[in-house]
């Protein structure tokens, strides 16, 4: 669903800077680094993949019931398209969010906004719990009909890309905080 993956996003850029606050502390370019650069590769080739073939397959439960993807295909290709570029620009941005607070000592900031991203998707998901929690096509879903989220195919499914696409951010995460952790050992350039 659009909003739970903007929060993947969002997350997953803010942790992988705080994985290499080491290295981004002593990087002054936002956009030209190494970091940066593995960190898209994993939003642009693994997350936003997995994000479409979920859009792809539920439609209609991706944009939490807003209009009827059967009847709407134009609008559907556009949403899927729109959706695919706000996920990477919602990444870069918390990822460039954080390398500034990282540059300039308040990684807790990027924690707060963290738990802001989290706390924000859960009352979304909990606020409009009947668009959330059930899994039909549109024309279903209005009469009130839906498969229980948890007992479908589509959370099965979320099971097993949360292992493919949150197993290389772990792997990043600890690449990172290695590499930080042997630059700790080595001066600064700033200093």
């Amino acid at each position: 669903m659009i909003p739970f993956d903007l929060m993947v996003a969002y997350l997953g850029g803010a942790l992988l800077a705080l994985g290499a606050r080491e290295q981004l502390r002593r990087e002054e370019s936002l956009f030209f680094n190494k970091p940066l650069f593995y960190s898209l590769l994993w939003i642009t080739f693994i997350y936003v993949p997995s994000a479409m073939f979920f859009f792809h397959g539920w439609t209609d439960w991706n944009v939490m019931y807003a209009f009827d993807s059967a009847q709407n295909m134009l609008l559907s290709s556009v949403v899927i398209r729109l959706d695919a570029m706000a996920l990477i620009l919602t990444f870069l941005f918390s990822f460039i969010f954080a390398h500034k607070q990282i540059r300039k000592s308040k990684e807790q900031s990027v924690l707060i906004s963290m738990v802001a991203a989290v706390i924000i998707f859960g009352s979304i998901i909990f606020g409009l719990y009947d668009r959330s929690f059930f899994i039909a096509p549109f024309e279903q879903w209005t009469q009130g009909k839906g498969e229980w989220l948890f007992a479908s195919l589509l959370f099965y499914s979320n099971l097993v890309a949360a292992f493919t696409d949150l197993g290389p951010l772990a792997y990043l995460y600890l690449k990172f905080s290695r590499e930080g952790e042997k630059l700790k050992t080595q001066p600064s350039e700033d200093k």
